[in-house]
């Protein structure tokens, strides 16, 4: 499919050239990404413009133009670019348009993807690619904690946002639930189960609430993965010992504490904490929503909106801390359902193909970023907006790979 290009002009064994092609090195590339995306915005934006750009310039774009022209995700993925750049014609605010309409890019990431063979190459590499840059964030985070460098944010972060990060290590976990499952040997099965339980203590000192729900309602799939489902007594033995585990970090009931404590100033008239934000966020954008319910008050224009509605001490945030929120109130009713098209593509895909490794990954994804979007807008995440763009292209892969040993 793909044309070779030469690496040396000796001969090697049984007469054949050493060679590489240029799907080797999109592939490479591809892997870059996704271990850099769970470690810092630096690292993660030179590794996507590598990417982006040597699909554009190697001619892959090009030659394999009919392969991502023809995925039933490119039009409402192209929508979604396209979108916010329009909505800066309605928006009241155009300097705040701007940099959300950059972030739009995310949403062509996945035009790469598709051009990877991932019938000739194992999308495995893309899971190891993530766990070992998720790995070197854990192990900072480690060395954080024990103070022998410096905080960024705070214990548990790493270098990255508090709430993306944990999701990031859900992730993680579930990854390595599905790679307990494919191997035999007892030594690996437990260094995966050390893996798990290093991302869990993560996890457990850090502060993301969004983090906590995700783990919890992850664990039945999580542990369903890794032992038979006949094995319910074991599984909810399981949940309930890891719940157990998560609530006995004295920064994880702290931090649930602060809810019932949040809530109760709400009432109160008391709104400016982070639970009380929000709910003026989200109620906030459900109004705004109602008076444009069409194409919404365009892009960057939520803030500026917000102050109409509720009191503008509280109208501090671009963005209402939920992703389809964002959509109606930035976009309307053409937002939520080009947002709806595009997530229902790429999830039926993945449940199509949930025995193959890159239906997994999929499934895995959107789950995360589907819980993480509850309470912040993900699909603006330098992260998780990213890896949600790279979910199309990995929707194409999953039907190339419908092996279900997970040899793929």
């Amino acid at each position: 499919m793909m044309q070779e290009i030469q690496a040396a002009p000796e001969q090697v064994a049984h007469g054949q050239r050493l060679s590489i092609t240029r799907q080797d090195i999109l592939l490479l590339l591809l892997v870059l990404v996704f271990a850099t995306l769970p470690l810092a915005p630096a690292p993660a934006g030179v590794a996507v413009a590598l990417l982006m750009s040597y699909w554009l310039f190697s001619g892959i774009c090009w030659s394999e133009r009919r392969l991502w022209l023809s995925q039933d995700w490119f039009v409402p993925a192209m929508f979604l670019f396209v979108l916010p750049w329009v909505g800066l014609l309605w928006s009241t605010d155009v300097a705040t348009g701007l940099k959300d309409a950059e972030r739009s890019i995310y949403w062509i990431y996945g035009l790469a993807a598709a051009t990877v063979s991932y019938r000739r190459y194992a999308p495995r590499m893309l899971v190891f690619g993530f766990l070992a840059g998720l790995l070197v964030n854990v192990l900072v985070s480690v060395l954080q904690y024990l103070q022998l460098l410096p905080m960024y944010k705070g214990p548990g972060y790493g270098f990255l946002n508090h709430i993306t990060y944990s999701l990031l290590l859900v992730a993680g976990m579930l990854f390595l639930a599905y790679l307990y499952r494919e191997q035999k040997k007892w030594l690996v099965r437990l260094i995966i189960l050390g893996g798990m339980f290093l991302l869990g203590w993560n996890l457990a000192i850090g502060v993301s609430r969004a983090g906590y729900l995700a783990f919890i309602l992850a664990m039945p799939w999580m542990l369903s993965v890794m032992f038979s489902r006949r094995q319910i007594v074991w599984i909810v033995l399981s949940c309930l010992l890891a719940t157990g585990a998560l609530a006995s970090s004295s920064v994880v009931r702290s931090r649930v504490a602060e809810i019932r404590q949040d809530v109760q100033e709400y009432k109160h008239g008391h709104g400016a904490t982070s639970v009380g934000l929000r709910f003026h966020m989200w109620a906030g954008a459900l109004k705004i929503w109602k008076a444009h319910p069409v194409f919404g008050v365009g892009t960057g224009g939520y803030r500026q909106a917000l102050k109409k509605v509720v009191s503008p001490e509280y109208a501090i945030f671009t963005h209402p801390h939920n992703s389809v929120l964002y959509m109606a109130a930035s976009y309307g009713a053409v937002g939520v359902l080009v947002f709806g098209w595009f997530v229902y593509v790429v999830l039926r895909r993945g449940w199509r193909t949930r025995a193959t490794v890159t239906g997994r990954i999929i499934l895995v994804l959107l789950f995360v970023i589907g819980v993480g979007s509850i309470t912040d807008t993900q699909i603006m995440g330098h992260a998780t907006g990213a890896l949600l763009g790279f979910i199309g292209g990995l929707a194409t892969g999953s039907l190339e790979t419908d092996d279900e040993s997970g040899d793929n």
